[in-house]
């Protein structure tokens, strides 16, 4: 399950990166601490 949380909060922080908006920027918050 760790591991499955890892790659979801890599892909968050790519598909952030890519929206360049605040829905992007959420999930790319939420990436940044699903990596913790």
């Amino acid at each position: 399950l760790g591991q499955s949380l890892f790659d979801f909060g890599k892909a968050d922080k790519l598909l952030g990166a890519c929206e360049g908006n605040s829905l992007g920027k959420a999930f790319s918050d939420f990436g940044m601490q699903a990596e913790i």
